[in-house]
């Protein structure tokens, strides 16, 4: 069986997100998931490459290089109501609460390191980013107590619920992130497509080092969980 274009276009920000990664059986057990809500963002790819880079500036020295790889990183738009209804062009353009969501992937060796110290680095990175003009700062009372965070850092943990889109809830997680994007498609916007680096940024010179092959491994898995999937519901 072929497989839809939306399970297609998951799995390829997914090879590109983990094309770089040594082990990439285990990465999902080597993730952040984040979401961020924003002011306005007037260029999206711009505020998408500095919430790449700032983090990356704060726990590694210096922004990311071509030819030193460290973490890679999915992020997209999103607004109100993506999951479960449909999204209004004027949502889409001025939404009630914007945010973005995402995930950070981190290589095997450096996750050694942070995975100890995790509590400690996930607030390195909550303060690099609230750095960034565009992102709300954080609500707090009268005994300065914050009552709402804008930043939600997160380790990914598998999910105990049935899979009933994809083969792994990592999958199905980082389909939830350009959930947004569907919605603008349908209007012909592109301010949420999403945004995979450092991929986006260092884009591979030829095939042999590209995600394609990758990309065709994660569908041939997929293609095998879907056809069992259909014969246990027939």
């Amino acid at each position: 069986m072929g497989l839809n274009s939306k399970i297609q276009e998951t799995l390829m920000y997914q090879s590109r997100l983990l094309f770089k990664h040594i082990n990439v059986e285990t990465a999902s057990d080597r993730s952040l998931l984040f979401t961020i809500y924003t002011n306005k963002v007037s260029d999206h790819e711009h505020f998408k490459r500095a919430i790449y880079q700032k983090p990356h500036r704060v726990l590694y020295g210096a922004i990311s290089a071509p030819n030193n790889f460290t973490y890679s990183m999915m992020i997209a738009g999103d607004v109100e109501c993506s999951k479960t209804g449909t999204v209004s062009l004027e949502t889409l353009k001025n939404p009630y609460e914007p945010h973005y969501h995402g995930v950070m992937v981190f290589s095997k060796s450096d996750w050694c390191c942070i995975e100890p110290n995790l509590s400690e680095v996930i607030g390195r990175i909550k303060s690099a980013i609230y750095d960034i003009r565009e992102v709300k700062k954080p609500l707090i009372d009268d005994d300065g107590v914050c009552t709402r965070d804008m930043i939600w850092i997160k380790r990914f943990k598998e999910s105990t619920k049935p899979r009933h889109k994809f083969s792994s809830s990592f999958s199905n997680y980082i389909n939830y992130i350009f959930k947004a994007d569907y919605h603008a498609q349908k209007h012909g916007i592109q301010s949420y497509v999403p945004s995979v680096f450092p991929h986006d940024l260092y884009p591979p010179k030829d095939k042999s080092s590209s995600a394609e092959p990758l990309f065709n491994q994660l569908c041939l898995a997929e293609e095998a969980f879907q056809e069992q999937r259909k014969k246990d519901i027939n």
